[in-house]
């Protein structure tokens, strides 16, 4: 079985490889987002989302009616572009999917500047844009339905997805 396509790290579930089920993350389990089989150290402000190819995925997170990707997120979207390559040498089809609170004007606008911003990165470090695929699902998805600041917080987000592996192996 498949994993899903995005599971959220408040749920406490995990994918162990692309063809397993899901299953619960232990209490106090640490985090990571590089190939590793053996768990690194925690990294602050990284919200883990799914584990495919022995990877930890980083969502990408946004200041309000912004674009800009700051400082503090480059490390985890290194991480991602860096799992990627360990496993499929940058061979992967991918979808980054940007997404916005309720609050912010124009919102399927921001949340395409959103994945096209993380796109530019991820090609200026070496992955073939002609890989990349970007669209945006606005306020349509929210990661936390709610009204809190903290809800719209983990809202302003980049998801990234694999849509296919190559088939010859990493």
């Amino acid at each position: 079985m498949r994993c899903s396509l995005l599971l959220l790290a408040l749920t406490g579930l995990q994918c162990v490889s692309r063809q397993s089920a899901p299953v619960e993350r232990p209490a106090g389990a640490r985090l990571a987002s590089r190939p590793a089989a053996s768990a690194p150290a925690r990294r602050e402000g990284a919200v883990i989302v799914r584990r495919t190819c022995d990877c930890w995925f980083n969502q990408v997170y946004f200041a309000a009616s912004s674009a800009l990707i700051q400082d503090h997120q480059r490390r985890g979207i290194e991480d991602n572009i860096g799992c990627l390559r360990g496993c499929g040498r940058h061979r992967q089809l991918i979808e980054l999917v940007g997404h916005t609170d309720d609050q912010e004007r124009d919102p399927d606008a921001l949340g395409l500047a959103r994945a096209v911003a993380v796109k530019r990165f991820f090609a200026a470090r070496g992955f073939p844009e002609a890989r990349i695929q970007v669209r945006s699902l606005g306020v349509r998805r929210p990661a936390r339905p709610g009204q809190s600041a903290t809800d719209r917080e983990h809202n302003r987000r980049v998801e990234l997805r694999v849509l296919s592996w190559p088939t010859d192996g990493p």
